[in-house]
């Protein structure tokens, strides 16, 4: 059994949800030692462990100094992959694994990164995903405690609690620190989430790749195909990955023949391929974004090099490389890279993660996207009001993290709003000082407090972006430029209606 998920702190949340890729292909029984080979080999680590239990002054307790020795090995590795589970974490991590999270919380998946504590997937549906906190987020303090230098594994413990309590966190995103207060709930995730919409297009969101995932998707995919759909829609947006296994097994309902997945290291070198002969007969997208990591970026990553989904939505998570999971006496786990997997093409995503065919974000603009590509004839309409949080799009109630506000007579967005309301992809760079826009195809460069923007490239005047309350605020004309969308005005009331008519690139033909 092959696992790949982030390693995670659960704020889902046990104290270790560690959705790490995890590589168990037959756990082995750990190297085993005796005082004479340790003493022999380790001289100075033994003669700092007996002077400390000698000298210190209050005699230390031996479990303590081994689980501190355990964590100094694994951390002086510098990989927030390779860590040791106590028995009780290695229970929570299975139980994680499968989607069983047994506790409340505000539904984000977080990882320690350095100093900080960094949200990598949101839950649909949970308290945090309703806040609009996204992938990237930092977490820098709870009920006011702060959380630099903390474990993931104890963010965790002070986020989840009581179904119904409330708590408060700090938020980093970019320069800017804003609370939340957020109330627990009960938190469960279903493996595969379906419907049909509009124009038979079959939309199926895949959450995990849990222990289940093959033998649920091949009856949703039997649903369907009984249906005769006109296209697919594979949603593995904030998927954070789970069994390899079951990844290979998805792809091979739609991949004939082939590598799907190569996994190489100092111990190991294993082929996943497909023979099956099988193949959708009707054209598929595929949906990313920054929560999109390990199993789920093998099947993206498969997929897209098969031709056989446009990806479309926004760079994923980038992680390319195993653990194995190797029992410890005591009943403890070590969980420790081994391998690096690389993509059919033979590409390792590490830090990297897969570019999509097509750049877009937000929630609703991704589908609308990939309905547009199926054939539908959809677009994606927003209106926003100057000086508030409340929006519209295509009907539905929308809430910014900013409220427009009007600048030298021009609309200005924040990049998180830009991403909401017309669907582009904007990153800033690490002192908010210039922001890239990507969508679709092309993109644009603007710089703070500058006229001077570079459109696919060529340089033109852009009215000026600026800094609001630590928020990079974004000209709309930009965006209006870049995507194609038209605007209507009345008073303060802004829409805009975005057709996509601008991505070029269509669903392949299977």
């Amino acid at each position: 059994m092959i696992s790949l998920k982030k390693m995670v702190a659960a704020v889902v949340a046990a104290a270790v949800l560690a959705f790490a890729a995890g590589w168990v292909v037959a756990p082995r029984v750990g190297a085993q030692g005796g005082a004479s080979s340790f003493q022999a080999t380790m001289p100075l680590f033994d003669q700092v462990y007996q002077t400390i239990v000698k000298d210190y002054v209050t005699p230390p307790a031996t479990s303590t100094l081994i689980q501190g020795a355990i964590k100094g090995l694994t951390g002086s590795l510098n990989d927030p992959y390779t860590v040791y589970y106590t028995p009780a974490q290695y229970q929570q991590f299975l139980n994680q694994l499968n989607g069983n999270l047994g506790v409340d919380g505000i539904g984000v998946e977080i990882n320690q990164v350095g100093q900080y504590i960094v949200i990598e997937a949101v839950l649909p549906g949970s308290p945090a995903a309703k806040a609009g906190l996204e992938a990237g987020d930092e977490i820098v303090g709870v009920n006011g405690k702060t959380l630099i230098g903390a474990t993931a594994e104890q963010a965790a413990t002070l986020i989840r609690g009581n179904q119904g309590t409330k708590v408060t966190i700090s938020v980093q995103r970019g320069t800017r620190t804003f609370p939340l207060t957020l109330t627990r709930e009960p938190l469960s995730l279903p493996t595969i989430v379906d419907r049909m919409l509009p124009g038979r297009i079959a939309y199926i969101q895949l959450n995990q790749v849990s222990q289940d995932a093959g033998v649920l998707w091949q009856a949703v995919l039997a649903k369907y195909q009984a249906q005769h759909p006109s296209g697919w829609i594979l949603d593995l947006r904030n998927d954070p990955g789970g069994y390899v296994n079951e990844a290979v097994q998805i792809a091979q309902t739609m991949i004939p023949s082939g590598t799907i997945v190569t996994f190489k290291g100092q111990i190991t070198h294993q082929v996943y391929s497909s023979s099956s002969g099988q193949s959708l007969s009707q054209p598929m997208v595929v949906l990313v974004n920054g929560g999109t990591a390990s199993a789920a970026e093998i099947l993206t990553g498969a997929l897209m090099d098969y031709h056989k989904a446009v990806v479309i939505g926004t760079q994923t998570f980038g992680k390319g490389i195993a653990q194995q999971l190797v029992p410890m006496s005591g009943g403890g786990v070590l969980k420790i890279t081994i391998a690096d997997w690389y993509t059919p093409s033979g590409v390792n995503i590490e830090h990297v993660g897969i570019k999509p065919n097509l750049f877009v974000s937000g929630n609703t603009a991704p589908i609308v996207l990939a309905e547009k590509l199926l054939g539908q004839s959809v677009n994606l309409s927003t209106t926003v009001t100057v000086g508030s949080v409340q929006a519209s799009q295509n009907s539905q109630p929308l809430t910014l993290d900013q409220a427009p506000l009007v600048h030298g007579g021009q609309l200005y967005l924040s990049l998180a709003g830009a991403a909401q309301v017309l669907g582009v992809d904007p990153v800033a760079n690490s002192a908010n000082t210039q922001v890239t826009i990507h969508y679709g195809t092309s993109s644009m460069v603007l710089t703070d407090n500058s006229t001077s923007a570079v459109f696919n490239g060529t340089k033109e005047t852009q009215p000026a972006s600026f800094d609001q309350g630590g928020l990079m605020m974004i000209p709309v004309a930009a965006l209006l430029q870049l995507t194609g969308a038209t605007e209507s005005v009345s008073g303060t009331h802004y829409s805009f209606v975005n057709s996509f008519n601008q991505p070029t690139v269509q669903a392949p033909k299977p």
